[in-house]
């Protein structure tokens, strides 16, 4: 996409009313939007880049929800409410949210990650877990230069590698 020359009347705030202060990128509208009862969710735009295989899934700290480019796993679905249609990207890209489920993946060391909201998002092409929905179930990632551990009430229940400046999730495949 070739740059933007000059800004345009229609990228003016409506709350600051400044040009190029863009209203997604404005708390004081995010904070307006949540009161009515809409969310933003956001991801790293690096991700949507390349194709990945599917069956691989990614940690990935920047990423404010779960993320799967299939549905391979969902045990359960439902349709988005009016304020999860949409994710942005960190690029500003705007993604459909397909349906929402919850996700069980086999670790390597036998654990079953249920991921509870996950967006089925097919136009991506990495799975992401975010590690902001981990964190508050008792979950913790310890990285490391070669990779991470993902410990569970303190006891290591998973692990994975950094490949290509992504920490990747080692999964039991049959």
């Amino acid at each position: 996409i070739p740059p933007i020359a000059k800004i345009k009347k229609e990228s003016t705030c409506f709350s600051y009313k400044k040009n190029g202060h863009m209203k997604k990128n404005c708390y004081k509208y995010k904070t307006w939007l949540g009161k009515k009862g809409y969310s933003f969710s956001f991801v790293s735009f690096e991700y949507n880049m390349i194709d990945i295989i599917h069956d691989t899934w990614w940690i990935d700290s920047g990423s404010t929800i779960h993320i799967s480019k299939t549905m391979k796993g969902f045990s359960s679905q439902r349709q988005p409410s009016k304020g999860e249609n949409f994710i942005y990207s960190g690029n500003h890209m705007c993604s459909l949210v397909v349906v929402i489920g919850t996700s069980r993946l086999v670790l390597e060391m036998g654990f079953v990650l249920e991921l509870n909201n996950v967006f089925y998002i097919p136009e991506f092409s990495r799975n992401l877990i975010s590690v902001s929905r981990l964190i508050p179930f008792g979950f913790t990632i310890n990285f490391n230069t070669s990779g991470f551990d993902l410990l569970f009430k303190s006891t290591v229940v998973g692990n994975g590698v950094l490949n290509d400046s992504f920490f990747k999730i080692n999964l039991y495949f049959i």
